[in-house]
This record gives structure tokens, sequence and C-alpha cells, in this order.
């Protein structure tokens, strides 16, 4: 019926917007978990050596200094982390290793003081303390 009207009244009928395909983030950066112990800088460029450029590899420790199993790769271009992540669940070093895309910085990040229930935001509320025992 709608196409009728359209036609006597000779406009065209209105274009339906089309729905933007989901991209990817765009990162550039995996994050690596599940990392052999023993595991150098040079090994986990060699296991990506086929997907693109790696441009640093950074390992998380603790406050001492020791490795804590898992890191972040970034690669020259983000097509280059998308080829990496299709190695997930490869062994690198006798563990599987597994990969995500890393999150950009300045993402949520949980109890990070910005939620509204935090016990630390003082304003005008009593705080109240119960000591047991």
């Amino acid at each position: 019926m709608l196409s009728r009207l359209i036609k006597k009244s000779g406009k065209k009928a209105p274009k339906t917007p089309a729905t933007p395909q989901v991209q990817s983030t765009g990162s550039k950066t995996l994050f690596v978990s599940n990392l052999s112990f023993s595991i150098q800088k040079e090994d986990v460029e060699h296991f990506f050596k086929d997907a693109g450029e790696v441009v640093d590899v950074r390992f998380s420790s603790d406050a001492d200094g020791r490795f804590k199993g898992f890191g972040h790769v970034e690669f020259a271009t983000p097509e280059a982390a998308q080829k990496a992540l299709k190695v997930n669940g490869k062994d690198l070093l006798g563990r599987a290793v597994r990969l995500d895309l890393a999150r950009k910085r300045g993402a949520y990040t949980p109890y990070n003081g910005k939620e509204s229930n935090s016990f630390q935001k003082g304003g005008s509320q009593a705080q109240t303390i119960f000591v047991r025992g």
C-alpha cells in the first residue's frame, strides 16, 4: 500500500539506514597468558613471526620483579594482531598460550574509585564502624 501512495505522489521511498558493521577495536596489542616462567622475549617474537612485525614484548611482574606468567605483545598493525589471534591455544615452550585483544588504556577497570557505591566517598554521609570481639 505504501508503494502505491509513493507512486501517486511521485516521491521516492526513504532509504532504510544500513546498520554499520561491527568493527574490531583496532588494538595492535595482544594480552598473552599461560606463559612458561622460563620464556624470553625472543621466544615470543619467534612464536608470532608469521603474524607480522612484533614491535614490543612486555612481561608483567610483581613488586619483587618476579614474572607473573602473562604479558602484552604489541604488533606494528591491528591486522597483524588479528592474524596472531589465530594461534590461540598453540603450544609455546610446552604451554598452551591464551590470547585476547588488549583493551586500550583508559578503559574500564574495576574498583577504580569512579563507582557510585564506593565506601571511600566521604561527603555528608556518616561513617559507621562496627568492631566485634
